[in-house]
């Protein structure tokens, strides 16, 4: 249970420094087309690790459970 508590602050906290990197890179960047097309790149890895590792999770639940 608290190792699922920890692993949900770890996705939080990566989300957010994704965001605050991204507002940062287009503030500063000209480039924010290029900015925008780096963040949306970014976030399909973000969801994918977080249903990838979500979906271990369950498995791991279900074994335990058993």
């Amino acid at each position: 249970m608290l190792r699922v508590e920890v692993g949900q602050t770890g996705i939080y906290l990566r989300v957010l420094t994704v965001a605050v990197v991204g507002a940062f890179v287009i503030i500063v960047s000209d480039h924010t087309f290029w900015a925008i097309n780096f963040l949306a790149s970014r976030f399909k890895l973000v969801i994918a690790w977080i249903y990838f590792s979500g979906a271990r999770l369950n498995r791991m639940s279900d074994q335990y459970y058993e």
